[in-house]
């Protein structure tokens, strides 16, 4: 099954959650889920930091004070290409976390641009797994201190490794186990009150949320930029691949599509067309159930960004509820 293939059934999968599963978990104290679609990759050596910064759109210089930070990494076009999850993982360097399936073409992209840096490259998921965890009271049951504002960590729990930090949601937290402990970590996550759930469930929060996922929300690929990835994104940082594209872009105040937050009074497919009148202006590209209809993640042309012309999807009328990821950063 192509990765295409494999988003778009799990964006079926998030879909058909019900509505009063969503609602439960998103007042429920915790919740976890085995296999949420994560693929791992490890970089370390001395020139880890300073090559990364000329390979991503965000500035990793603040990483090591911070415990990491989260960036795409794009063409020569400002496309994405994948995005990343980066945690300090002491002494074994950097733990990527990427969408499943993107690791090996990761390797192979940074590979390809390493000349004489100091930099080792390392796939992780035949040796490990990765759980992930939500809900308010997720630290607490782990027995965990609350984070500092703007910090990360890959703190020890059990065999694995919990990773922590802003930018997750809809997961509160990651668990990076070797394969062979996750059962017993799953029974041990159970035993502290924390309810299983689905990869499909996490999904639909995070459409809920209003939350782009690569590989789910892009299309045929798109830039940072269009699906509001405001804190994957540096504009005050050195040479990246695709940054001038990027950066005329972002001058120009909206590019030519962005990825917006909508409702519908009927049950929508992801794929379907977004028209205004005959002509089609964009797509649904997540849906998850709402009290009444659902609510959607779509990218849309934008001469219609602001809800000046009426939009219809699936038959029925759809209505724009905001900006995914704000329609500009707060800061620059």
């Amino acid at each position: 099954m192509s990765d295409a293939t494999g988003a778009k059934q799990a964006a079926v999968e998030t879909a058909a959650v019900t509505f009063a599963r969503r609602a439960a978990l998103e007042q429920a104290p915790g919740f976890f889920a085995a296999a949420p679609g994560r693929s791992l990759l490890r970089l370390w050596g001395a020139d880890t930091i300073p090559f990364l910064q000329t390979k991503l759109t965000q500035d990793t210089r603040p990483w090591p004070a911070r415990g990491g930070g989260y960036a795409t990494a794009t063409d020569i076009n400002g496309r994405i290409l994948f995005d990343l999850q980066a945690f300090a993982w002491g002494e074994r360097g950097w733990l990527l976390v990427l969408e499943e399936g993107r690791a090996e073409s990761a390797l192979a992209h940074f590979d390809r641009y390493l000349i004489s840096e100091k930099v080792e490259l390392e796939l992780l998921d035949e040796r490990l797994s990765v759980v992930a965890l939500g809900g308010a009271e997720v630290a607490s049951r782990l027995g965990l201190e609350p984070l500092a504002e703007g910090q990360r960590t890959a703190e020890p729990w059990r065999d694995g490794w919990l990773l922590r930090g802003v930018g997750l949601a809809p997961e509160d937290a990651l668990l990076v186990l070797p394969r062979e402990g996750v059962a017993e970590a799953l029974e041990a996550l159970a035993t502290l009150g924390l309810e299983a759930a689905t990869s499909a469930e996490f999904d639909a929060l995070r459409v809920a949320a209003g939350r782009a996922r690569i590989g789910f929300d892009d299309g045929a690929g798109a830039i940072p930029l269009e699906l509001g990835l405001w804190e994957a994104m540096s504009f005050r940082k050195g040479c990246y691949l695709g940054q001038e594209i990027i950066e005329r872009l972002f001058s120009r105040s909206t590019p030519a599509r962005r990825l917006m937050r909508l409702a519908s009074p009927v049950a929508l497919a992801p794929g379907t067309p977004v028209l205004a009148g005959e002509e089609v202006v964009g797509t649904v590209t997540g849906v998850v159930a709402a009290s009444e209809g659902v609510e959607a993640l779509g990218l849309l042309k934008r001469a219609v960004l602001d809800g000046s012309v009426a939009l219809t999807a699936g038959g029925a009328p759809l209505t724009i509820l905001g900006f995914v990821g704000g329609e500009r950063p707060a800061q620059v």
